[in-house]
């Protein structure tokens, strides 16, 4: 299982719950457990707080970003007095754009669009003037470090769940695309987030006409064009509803008549704590659980059963970085290389993973 920590905090002037840090710890000693299922999770990154670090040269309480992140995924021994602790356990970091920062060109953003929170245009407390460079300066250090290290990040790119439509708008998948192309990110790894809402085809009587207007449809193009990204179908709670899971099949039956090699890119994802509130989400001990619904879902599409499985399990093996393949090739500076090491500093087996070689 590969849980997200979303950080939004500074976006939405809530620094009351609790810290990165403290989350990052829990579940860094979740993963470590004996027992139960892997959990490995992805480490929140905001380019807001990590500028703000910036800006203020280093000095807020909160210690820099860019630190934690590479302290959740690095595997390292830190030294605590008489005793050390073991860091890592993540594989991959995870953006959250609709709260109001686009993946790559904010420097084309006028301060003006940055209205929420107030703060931000601040000279003391906020940002002050060039928000947008600011934020991307922020971004390059976080998908630099990345494409050196063979990081995965999962990005949120549904036009949903912002403080406002506009800060929505900026979840656009359109701006991976500007980031995949740049020569400085050239093993950048990206997960775009909630495909197969095609929200933009959904409410007109025949959604398979209008698939091309969708966001998912930028997708496909982003799919085809790039090695390195990748898209998950998760939290698609329409496919538990008799009426919208039928336009949901016929706009993905035209996305995979356009995009032939779909399959190779797509990946099974629930994004649980938010579709198991759906009110057709199965219970627990099921006779047919969610991914048996996904699987007759990718079927009725007409996905073969060899495709269905790269889609639930092969295709997330490459984009996690779990194969030995990776592991010969990029060595530790590989997820399955960084595992290998935690799992061996905490004295625990490793044997699990050859399930995915």
């Amino acid at each position: 299982m590969t849980p997200a920590i979303v950080d939004f905090s500074k976006w939405l002037e809530d620094d009351d719950e609790l810290s990165i840090q403290d989350q990052v710890e829990v579940m860094a000693r979740i993963a470590c457990r004996k027992d139960g299922p892997r959990v490995h999770g992805f480490v929140g990154f905001d380019p807001l707080r990590q500028a703000l670090y910036d800006h203020n040269r280093g000095s807020v309480p909160d210690g820099d970003p860019m630190a934690l992140v590479r302290r959740a995924i690095e595997v390292n021994h830190i030294a605590l007095g008489k005793t050390d602790k073991v860091s890592g356990g993540f594989i991959g970091v995870k953006l959250y754009p609709p709260m109001g920062f686009r993946a790559t060109d904010n420097k084309h953003l006028p301060d003006a669009s940055f209205n929420e929170p107030a703060y931000l245009r601040s000279p003391d407390t906020g940002l002050g003037s060039l928000i947008g460079s600011k934020l991307d300066a922020a971004l390059a250090k976080l998908y630099s470090w990345c494409s050196a290290n063979n990081v995965p990040i999962m990005a949120h790119t549904s036009h949903s769940f912002g403080p406002n439509t506009e800060y929505e708008d900026r979840a656009d998948p359109i701006f991976w695309a500007g980031v995949l192309r740049q020569d400085a990110f050239p093993r950048l790894r990206v997960n775009l987030a909630h495909f197969g809402h095609f929200n933009n085809a959904v409410q007109h009587a025949r959604p398979q006409d209008h698939v091309d207007k969708c966001w998912e449809w930028t997708v496909g193009k982003i799919l085809t064009n790039s090695a390195e990204a990748y898209a998950d179908i998760s939290s698609l709670g329409e496919i538990l509803k008799t009426g919208p899971s039928r336009k949901i099949v016929d706009c993905m039956k035209a996305f995979k008549e356009h995009f032939h090699d779909s399959d190779e890119r797509l990946l099974y994802g629930t994004d649980w704590s938010m579709i198991a509130q759906e009110e057709r989400f199965p219970k627990l001990f099921s006779s047919r659980p969610f991914p048996d619904v996904m699987i007759f879902f990718l079927r009725a599409v007409g996905y073969s059963d060899l495709q269905i499985e790269g889609i639930m399990f092969r295709n997330a093996v490459r984009f996690l970085g779990l194969g030995q393949a990776e592991r010969d090739r990029f060595g530790e500076k590989s997820t399955r290389g960084r595992l290998e090491k935690f799992y061996a500093a905490h004295k625990l087996s490793s044997e699990w993973m050859s399930v995915f070689d």
